[in-house]
């Protein structure tokens, strides 16, 4: 018996060695550790053994049933842990299969719109003027001559955030200030109400796109742009 049980041992090992699939490893189970298997068989001459060998002889077979048990185990993680009866390769990668693409995300289609709106354009001569998405209130409004009571200025159509920006060049604001108070040297009478510099460094969400025209002007008075 204790010939058989090393055997056993050293066969089992084999042939878990030579394994592939899931289906497989299911059939060395049944065939090696199930309730009718080859070890369960030869245990069964067991009571043949000699009283004073039968306890050397009982613990060589759970030390070797243990450790096909674990050589199992192993194998059945290698395979995903799919050693059931009727799901054969059931959890395994089939790597003849054509890989699966990933999703790709795509441009929303009014940017692709704005994309190839702005790209006619350059192609024209002109280029795109970019800008800060949270501005000042001065670029957003004071310096396109939007008067504080204009209905853009309104809470529902403007988003205000709790912070303040510095302001440009104190030459540039005097100038709109002015223009607002009472028309400078534009000719026109302006809005006829004193300017508030508080007013001036609240800061907004950006409303609309025309800041960014301001923004270059300012940002590039030596050279005309388009």
């Amino acid at each position: 018996m204790e010939q058989k049980l090393l055997s056993l041992q050293d066969e089992a090992g084999k042939n878990l060695d030579q394994l592939v699939d899931a289906g497989q490893l299911e059939d060395f189970r049944i065939r090696y550790l199930g309730r009718k298997g080859q070890f369960s068989t030869i245990m069964r001459e067991l009571g043949a053994v000699a009283p004073e060998e039968r306890p050397r002889v009982g613990q060589l077979a759970n030390s070797i049933k243990e450790e096909i048990e674990k050589l199992f185990e192993e194998k059945k993680a290698l395979f995903g842990g799919s050693a059931q009866s009727g799901s054969k390769g059931a959890n395994l990668i089939d790597l003849s299969l054509p890989g699966r693409y990933p999703e790709r995300g795509r441009l929303h289609p009014v940017t692709q719109i704005m994309n190839e709106v702005c790209a006619i354009f350059e192609a024209m001569g002109f280029s795109v003027a970019e800008g800060p998405d949270v501005e000042h209130d001065h670029y957003n409004f004071e310096a396109l001559n939007f008067p504080p009571h204009h209905p853009a200025r309104d809470m529902q159509d403007t988003f205000y955030v709790d912070a303040k920006l510095p302001l440009p060049d104190d030459k540039l604001v005097s100038k709109i200030a002015k223009t607002h108070e009472n028309g400078w040297k534009t000719g026109s009478a302006g809005w006829g109400y004193k300017w508030n510099r508080a007013e001036a460094e609240k800061v907004v969400l950006r409303t609309h796109t025309t800041v960014n025209t301001i923004r270059y002007l300012v940002e590039n008075p030596q050279s005309p742009a388009r």
